[in-house]
């Protein structure tokens, strides 16, 4: 058995708390549901006499209302999804070239943002388990959009593309030639998410929510967003003026008399 700091009942439901003054957080387990959180809440930061890190825990899962372990959260996700970002622009920028690693930045954090923001409207939580859900969108969208890439980057070296006006048509033939794979691919990914959020376990949820808005973002994205901004990038990058080869200067021939004059 733990140690607890002190108990209490709301609506025929017993609940125990544990106060941790080092790390000025307050954890709660309750025997069954998770109704009443807010008057759980309430009801703790009066007993323990302060208003930061609330925590209430069913079983195994955990649901945050801290302000400080929000804030801790909010940072931890932020540097997760930046160091990944990083990942992939220099992954990107080194297998094909920078304008390819900016236009799929652009495209996954449409991705993240269009998930973030249909939460925000349903009102759904966001907790840790969301943030998981954005680093799986992001490396899913990735991959899709690098497919979509490489065969922009096979059919442009193929037909060895020098003006800008070659570009759109470059960039139509290759979306047709993977529209077909992006579509199907992310149909069968998201069949079993559907399946998940039907019939699957009520903590995974939001998580499947969050997963199936993303991956249908995902392939928006690949097909028109990346490609779209690859060809403005790509078609001002032609468009600067090359830098003329200075040519040497050759140097006069000293003439001595005698020798070659």
């Amino acid at each position: 058995m733990q140690n607890y700091d002190g108990q209490f009942k709301l609506n025929g439901q017993e609940y125990f708390y544990r106060a941790k003054d080092d790390s000025k957080s307050t954890k709660i387990t309750k025997v069954n549901d998770e109704e009443h959180h807010y008057r759980i809440v309430e009801i703790i930061n009066k007993e323990t006499k302060k208003g930061d890190a609330i925590m209430i825990r069913t079983g195994d899962s955990f649901t945050i209302f801290s302000d400080m372990v929000k804030k801790q959260l909010i940072k931890n996700a932020i540097m997760a999804v930046i160091i990944s970002l990083i990942g992939i622009i220099i992954y990107v920028s080194f297998r094909f070239r920078f304008n390819y690693a900016i236009s799929g930045i652009v495209a996954l954090m449409h991705d993240a943002l269009i998930t973030i923001i249909f939460f925000g409207v349903f009102k759904l939580q966001i907790d840790s388990v969301f943030i998981a859900a954005i680093l799986t969108i992001i490396g899913y969208s990735i991959n899709d959009t690098i497919v979509t890439f490489d065969m922009i980057r096979r059919n442009y070296n193929e037909r060895k593309i020098k003006n800008k006006d070659d570009l759109p048509e470059l960039v139509n033939d290759s979306v047709r030639l993977t529209f077909f794979r992006s579509l199907m691919t992310t149909a069968t990914t998201i069949v079993p998410i559907i399946c998940l959020i039907v019939l699957g376990s009520h903590e995974i949820l939001n998580f499947n929510i969050a997963l199936l808005v993303g991956f249908i973002a995902g392939v928006f994205s690949s097909i028109y967003i990346s490609n779209s901004l690859w060809l403005m990038l790509e078609s001002k990058r032609l468009s600067k003026p090359k830098k003329e080869v200075k040519k040497k200067v050759e140097k006069e021939e000293m003439k001595i008399k005698g020798i070659n004059c």
